[in-house]
C-alpha cells in the first residue's frame, strides 16, 4: 500500500472526494474486503475525466460500480480506485 501523504500530493485537484485507506467492504455488497490506497468519489462525468486525464503516471484504476459481483481481498486495491454514484453517471447500453 503507499503512504497517504506520498500520494495525496500527487493527486490532482477535482472536485470530488478522495478517501485513503478506505476499506472497501464499505462499497461491496459482500461486506468483505481491505482497504484502497485512495477511493475517489467523481462529483460527474467532467471530474471523472479530468482525474483520468491528470492522474500520477503509474497509478493503477480499478472502477467500482455497484459492488454486487466482486469480492475484494483482504489485502485490499493498490493505486485508485474509482466509485461511480449512480445519480450522477449515464449507463450506455453495450
Amino acid at each position: 500500500m503507499t503512504e497517504k501523504n506520498e500520494l495525496s500530493v500527487k493527486l490532482p485537484k477535482v472536485r470530488g472526494e478522495y478517501k485513503f485507506s478506505e476499506p472497501l467492504s464499505k462499497y461491496v455488497w459482500l461486506k468483505v474486503g481491505g482497504p484502497a490506497d485512495v477511493i475517489f468519489f467523481p462529483q460527474d462525468k467532467e471530474d471523472l475525466q479530468f482525474f483520468l486525464q491528470n492522474k500520477p503516471d503509474g497509478l493503477s484504476v480499478f472502477t467500482l460500480g455497484g459492488g454486487s459481483n466482486l469480492l475484494v481481498r483482504d489485502g485490499g486495491i493498490c493505486g485508485a480506485v474509482i466509485k461511480l454514484q449512480n445519480d450522477n453517471f449515464i449507463a450506455v447500453p453495450v
